[in-house]
């Protein structure tokens, strides 16, 4: 694992809950919501079948943690922080949309 950007300096315990705890919900289950975050982080890890992945984790003020490996989600997410510090991304409007293919994905967009 290789963490690439976060908002903050990760203690041990918020390194834990993001990347390797098994009560992580799917982000598509906070579509439809604004989640306030108390840290997030995009990093890599290997897959089951061995391949390095790009994933997104992010862990609400609620103590709930979300991930995904979705490239829309994670471009989108590099999009805000192409305007934004990290530091300043501490809400976010998780959505869902219908690509061409009529294919379910899950976004995002900043939120104030």
């Amino acid at each position: 694992m290789e963490i690439i950007i976060t908002n903050k300096e990760l203690t041990k315990q918020e390194i834990y809950f993001l990347t390797k705890a098994q009560d992580v919900m799917k982000m598509k289950d906070a579509v439809d919501s604004v989640v306030e975050l108390s840290a997030w982080v995009i990093y890599t890890d290997v897959n089951a079948d061995g391949e390095e992945v790009e994933l997104f984790s992010m862990r609400t003020v609620d103590g709930e943690t979300y991930a995904t490996n979705s490239a829309t989600f994670i471009k989108a997410f590099r999009d805000i922080l192409d305007v934004f510090t990290p530091e300043e991304v501490t809400k976010l409007k998780i959505m869902s949309g219908t690509s061409k293919n009529n294919r379910q994905f899950v976004t995002c967009a900043y939120a104030e």
